[in-house]
Parts: structure tokens; sequence; C-alpha cells
């Protein structure tokens, strides 16, 4: 909430400057590829935790099978 805090002063300078087109599609692509990087992050800490519950199940299996 902080960060949106932070922004919203941004974004109205930026439009009182009236950026060009090309600023504009800088930016918006800038954002994009920010919020793709945090998906990922997300994406690959939730799939760690599945694979290490997994490999947890298969050595107690193992451990018990022996």
């Amino acid at each position: 909430m902080e960060t949106v805090q932070e922004l919203i002063p941004l974004v109205k300078e930026m439009i009182a400057q009236k950026p060009s087109r090309r600023l504009v599609k800088v930016y918006v692509l800038g954002g994009v590829l920010a919020l793709f990087g945090v998906v990922l992050v997300l994406v690959e800490t939730v799939c760690k935790q599945h694979e290490a519950t997994l490999c947890s199940r298969a050595l107690s299996n193992r451990q018990h099978a022996s």
C-alpha cells in the first residue's frame, strides 16, 4: 500500500508534464515487465515449496520401506 501512495504523486507529476506517447509506452513496458517478474518469483516460490514437500514425502516413504 505504501508503494501505491508513492506512485500517485509520480503519476500526477507525469500527467502535468504531458509526456510524449513514446515515453508513456516505455513506462508501461517497464511496469508490465516488473509485474511479470513478480509473478515469476511467486510461481517459483510456490513450486519450490511444493517440490520440498514431495521430496520429504519420498524420503519418508523410503525410510519406512527399508
